[in-house]
């Protein structure tokens, strides 16, 4: 089964087809990507399935028409993942041409979801996670440090967009960019990186610096999240990831996904 990610059959998976620069233009030397995605089983659109550039952190969702347009992209060549729940994953490395457009049609494999068991809790409920379990995070919500919320809190605020979840936070201002967009500041270290006043987090998705926009990241990818604000309750292993960035002194947000 695992067989579908060696190169000879990712051939059959993908087909990349360069149009020229002049079918569309997104800034100067920036590329575009077109990708729609499928159902192998029965040529069905797949909405919401997660197109992932792995080396530049950047993902967006497919619409209903199981279909991501993405610009503004370095030119070069990228690591290419596509998943979506309820399908295997498929990878492959793609190159974009500067000014120009890659199209790529992904059909994806179904396969069985198996649930996380449950571990119920009174009073209250509970839902364990294998992914949160395997990153730590019961384990540094036991610590004390820290504010995390696991899936069943993501639900109970209902929001809509992944800035949501910071509109109330204790200690985090979330900071519309005039361009759009927001950045997740911290109230508790504001001012302590000189000069500006501002203190940001620092983002990090599974494990990894994320510089994207937040709200690329859909609310239905979330599994859990943790913020730490102040150098001295950022978790040992993302301190060590952060060494020496000044930026960390103000904090970190740490998202899982499914």
């Amino acid at each position: 089964m695992r067989s579908r990610f060696f190169l000879f059959l990712l051939a059959l998976l993908f087909w990349v087809v360069p149009t020229t620069a002049s079918a569309q233009q997104v800034g100067e030397e920036a590329s575009s990507l077109r990708v729609i995605v499928v159902d192998e089983s029965t040529g069905m659109p797949v909405s919401g399935a997660r197109v992932f550039l792995l080396d530049i952190l950047r993902f967006w969702a497919t619409d209903a028409s199981g279909v991501v347009t993405a610009g503004d992209i370095p030119p070069g060549e990228h690591q290419f993942e596509v998943s979506g729940l309820g399908f295997y994953p498929q990878a492959a490395v793609i190159q974009l041409e500067p000014g120009g457009t890659v199209e790529a049609a992904v059909r994806l494999e179904p396969r069985p979801i198996l649930l996380d068991a449950l571990d119920v809790m009174a009073p209250g409920r509970a839902r364990f996670s294998a992914t949160l379990a395997k990153n730590g995070f019961y384990e540094r919500a036991r610590s004390g440090f820290g504010l995390q919320l696991d899936r069943i809190a993501i639900e109970e605020m209902n929001p809509g967009y992944t800035s949501d979840l910071f509109r109330r936070m204790p200690g985090v201002i979330l900071d519309g960019r005039e361009m759009g967009g927001y950045r997740l500041l911290s109230r508790r270290s504001q001012g302590s990186l000189g000069g500006s006043g501002e203190c940001p987090l620092l983002v990090f998705v599974d494990g990894n610096l994320f510089q994207g926009e937040l709200d690329e990241l859909q609310v239905s990818w979330i599994e859990g999240a943790e913020v730490y604000l102040g150098l001295g309750s950022i978790p040992p292993r993302f301190q060590q990831m952060t060494a020496g960035n000044r930026q960390a002194d103000c904090g970190v947000v740490l998202f899982w996904t499914a």
